[in-house]
């Protein structure tokens, strides 16, 4: 399927996203979402997924542009300021094929809390990276795991970051290696 991206120039605060149209309904891989805003972007209640069926898994960027950006351009794009899931699942998973890619990029903070990240697969698992000054993680399950493959990696860089004793991190592999975690 295609690609959508959701740009503001101003904050963005919506109760709820409901963005579920970068699934692969059959073959193929998944189409990618990318959501920019300035200023501050909050997602609650809300399903944000490049999910496939029988291909690979897509990308969902929330405050940066594709995954393979040179980095320069990467800073140039509509970062938020502040980044802010709450009760929400953000997914780049494969039922048959390797796991996506789920970024989450912010100048300043993101806060995730009871929720799910994931870019989990039959085959490889894929990888999260989660790139602010400020991480804080908050009853989260972030799974990069896979069952054919080797497991996925998962990234948390930040000058300050807080995790929750009820948040898992899981990069396992029923069959091959385990994935990373890199905090």
């Amino acid at each position: 399927t295609g690609d959508l991206a959701i740009r503001s120039e101003g904050s963005y605060q919506r109760p709820q996203i409901d963005v579920n149209y970068a699934s692969t309904a059959g073959q193929g891989e998944s189409g990618n979402l990318i959501l920019w805003a300035r200023g501050d972007l909050t997602i609650t209640d809300a399903i944000v997924s490049a999910t496939a069926i029988s291909g690979d898994g897509g990308y969902v960027a929330i405050g940066t542009t594709r995954p393979d950006a040179p980095y320069r351009v990467k800073r140039q794009t509509l970062m938020p300021r502040r980044l802010m899931i709450e009760r929400s699942e953000i997914a780049a998973e494969s039922e048959q094929g390797n796991g996506g890619w789920v970024l989450l990029h912010a100048d300043e903070l993101v806060g995730v809390r009871h929720g799910r990240l994931a870019a989990s697969a039959r085959g490889n698992g894929g990888r999260i990276d989660i790139d602010p000054d400020v991480v804080v993680i908050d009853d989260v399950d972030v799974f990069a795991r896979a069952e054919l493959f080797d497991g996925g990696d998962i990234r948390v860089r930040g000058g300050m970051y807080l995790r929750s004793p009820e948040s898992v991190f899981d990069v396992t592999s029923e069959s091959g290696l385990d994935g990373s975690i890199r905090e």
